[in-house]
């Protein structure tokens, strides 16, 4: 009987053979961003729920739920996460009543949209390329820029009222319209590139 057939009648030694495999040739810049993605999805849980996490009754449950995405990131698992941190961070502001302050719900939106961008740039990366350190610091710019025009431009919507009162008025309403369109207008122009 060839070595071949024994493979094929133990799939389980086999997938931890592959595992090991694979574990072995696994680059550093690979485990690098799958870390990121961990990391921003563990983040992004404490700030949606920070009292359930910090609890230590669903700690365990956030660590598994901010693995999942790292370890198959072209799978349903950072949707998933976005779903339930979203959810939670409603349910602990409404039905809890954790106050909504505004750099809460800036750092949830930047977590989740970190751990959306390095789970992209995880599921593009064969687990055993070579990724040069220049790869990761220019995606890491990209989303910083990102996260921060977001943050900016979320401090001005915030403001903004406070300061001009609380009145609707007509110039505020085409202001926003013309915010949409150039943002519209923008993404086209990058998804034409």
């Amino acid at each position: 009987m060839s070595r071949r057939a024994v493979r094929s009648r133990n799939p389980v030694a086999e997938w931890v053979r592959d595992l090991g495999n694979r574990t072995r040739r696994t680059s550093p810049g690979v485990v690098s961003v799958r870390l990121a993605v961990a990391v921003c999805a563990l983040v992004g849980l404490t700030l949606a729920a920070p009292d359930l996490v910090l609890s230590g009754r669903y700690t365990g449950f956030a660590v598994l739920l901010a693995l999942l995405p790292a370890l198959a990131p072209r799978g349903p698992w950072t949707t998933l996460l976005i779903v339930v941190a979203a959810l939670a961070w409603y349910v602990t502001s409404v039905a809890v009543g954790t106050p909504v302050t505004y750099w809460r719900v800036v750092a949830l939106a930047a977590a989740l949209y970190l751990t959306h961008t390095f789970a992209a740039l995880s599921a593009a990366l064969p687990y055993d390329t070579v990724v040069d350190p220049s790869v990761l610091l220019r995606w890491s710019a990209r989303a910083g820029v990102v996260v921060g025009g977001t943050a900016l431009v979320g401090a001005v919507i915030a403001v903004v009222p406070a300061v001009l009162g609380a009145h609707p008025s007509l110039s505020a309403a085409l202001g926003g319209i013309a915010v949409g369109v150039v943002v519209l207008l923008t993404l086209l122009g990058l998804a034409r590139r």
